[in-house]
């Protein structure tokens, strides 16, 4: 059986078991890693190829050091390459999970106006989603850690904390709600948003990458005119931002607000099929594969 270790959060540890998924499928054994730049575990030769996540500015010496690694190094999104520099292998997109994609839910009524996931880092700028919920008139339920739910005081949102739930509890949530809402202002992919998209949710987002590498802008995308890219430090490392500009943070929540409930446009279906159809299943991870067999990994 395949086996891919992944550094230990939720939703990497969901990329592991989907890749262990495919690789088992296409009879792959050999043993690799799933997670976040780290020079120590890349050249572990317990791991025959890497498949990695990056949301900051690597200096030149661990750009040079991506590219001389003699196993494959995969980034996992078009930004991902572009941070590290690596010049030698084609990005490959995650996934929907493959847990996400097999949890059974019940069918349900739409009695969330809208459902929202953040996290207290810097760079997924918290603070805003925070600050919508506790002045929003719709009905929403939020995922997040205790120091999120903590903060959010409006009746008319729930604040669910991070680990309670299982797949199934959590693809209820997106089944119960009508829009979906991300405001992270930098990712290394980002999981919420896909599964949300494969749900068929509307996700009022940030233009940001590597999101709009798989969907589209659609009239639910943040405009650019209330945006700025900034460097934003986050545990010594410096990663590019998208945050509003200064004075446009309540026009950035009166577009949050004012698009709730509001039906899929052209470019949000789009974005749902291409999904469904591209990111699901072994279809995108059929790339990484034919990588590892053409570099003799089995």
């Amino acid at each position: 059986m395949a086996k891919v270790y992944t550094f230990p959060a939720k939703s990497t540890q969901k990329v592991g078991r989907t890749l262990e998924y495919c690789l088992g499928k296409a009879g792959i054994r050999s043993i690799g890693y799933m997670g976040v730049f780290n020079k120590e575990i890349f050249t572990n030769p317990r791991y025959k190829w890497i498949y990695y996540v990056l949301e900051w500015v690597l200096d030149n010496d661990e750009i040079d050091f991506i590219n001389s690694i003699p196993k494959p190094v995969i980034p996992a999104s078009s930004f991902v390459k572009f941070l590290s520099r690596n010049y030698r292998y084609p990005a490959v997109l995650h996934e929907v999970p493959i847990d996400f994609l097999n949890a059974n839910t019940r069918r349900v009524d739409k009695k969330y106006d809208f459902m929202a996931v953040t996290y207290s880092l810097v760079r997924k700028t918290p603070y805003l989603t925070i600050k919508f919920a506790n002045r929003t008139k719709h009905k929403g339920v939020i995922l997040g850690d205790f120091s999120i739910c903590n903060r959010i005081n409006n009746p008319n949102v729930k604040c669910i904390p991070f680990g309670v739930n299982s797949e199934e509890d959590v693809k209820e949530l997106y089944a119960s709600s009508r829009t979906f809402v991300f405001l992270s202002g930098n990712e290394g992919f980002g999981l919420p948003p896909l599964e949300a998209t494969y749900m068929g949710l509307p996700t009022i987002a940030y233009p940001m990458i590597p999101y709009l590498e798989w969907h589209l802008k659609d009239s639910f995308t943040i405009p650019d005119k209330y945006l700025e890219i900034r460097g934003v430090y986050q545990h010594g490392t410096l990663h590019p931002v998208v945050l509003p500009k200064k004075g446009y943070e309540d026009e950035i929540l009166r577009f949050v607000e004012d698009m709730i409930n509001h039906s899929p446009d052209n470019n949000t279906v789009t974005s749902v099929d291409y999904v469904r159809k591209n990111l699901t299943y072994c279809h995108e991870y059929g790339k990484l594969i034919d990588i590892l067999l053409s570099n003799g990994i089995r």
